[in-house]
C-alpha cells in the first residue's frame, strides 16, 4: 500500500502532532502577531531573499528586530542570531557587517549578546 494515497495513515505515521504552515502565503503583520515565533518565521519567510541583509536591517531601523528580545529564552536568541550570521554569510556579507547589524538593537541584547559578538569576530562563525 501507498502511504501517500492514503492521507489519514500518512498524517498519523509522518505528521502526528506536527502542524506544517507556509509561511509565503502569509503576510508580515500577520506573522508578527505569533508573538514568541514570530521573528524566527519572518526569518525562515525571508532568508532566501536576495535583499535579506536589506530586509534585516530594516527591521532593526523599525524597531522589529526588538521581536528578538520577546523571547525569554538565551539559547533561543543566541541560535537566531547563528541562524542569522549563517544566513548571510552564504550571501557573502562580512563579519562586521553582521555585526553592525547586530549592535545597537537594545542595550539588554548588547550586553547579553556581547559573548556572540566575541565568538564571531574570534571565530568567524
Amino acid at each position: 500500500m501507498d502511504l501517500l494515497e492514503d492521507y489519514k495513515t500518512t498524517k498519523e505515521l509522518l505528521f502526528d502532532g506536527i502542524n506544517l504552515i507556509d509561511l509565503t502565503i502569509h503576510e508580515d503583520k500577520e506573522i508578527e502577531k505569533h508573538e514568541k515565533v514570530a521573528f524566527m518565521e519572518l526569518l525562515l519567510k525571508h532568508c532566501r531573499d536576495r535583499n535579506f541583509f536589506n530586509y534585516l536591517y530594516n527591521l532593526k531601523k523599525t524597531g522589529k528586530f526588538k521581536m528578538l528580545i520577546n523571547h525569554e529564552d538565551e539559547r533561543y536568541r543566541y541560535g537566531i542570531l547563528l541562524f542569522i550570521s549563517d544566513a548571510l554569510d552564504l550571501n557573502k556579507h562580512s563579519k562586521k557587517e553582521i555585526i553592525d547589524l547586530i549592535t545597537g538593537v537594545s542595550p539588554e541584547l548588547d550586553k547579553e549578546d556581547m559573548t556572540f559578538r566575541q565568538a564571531l569576530e574570534q571565530e568567524g562563525i
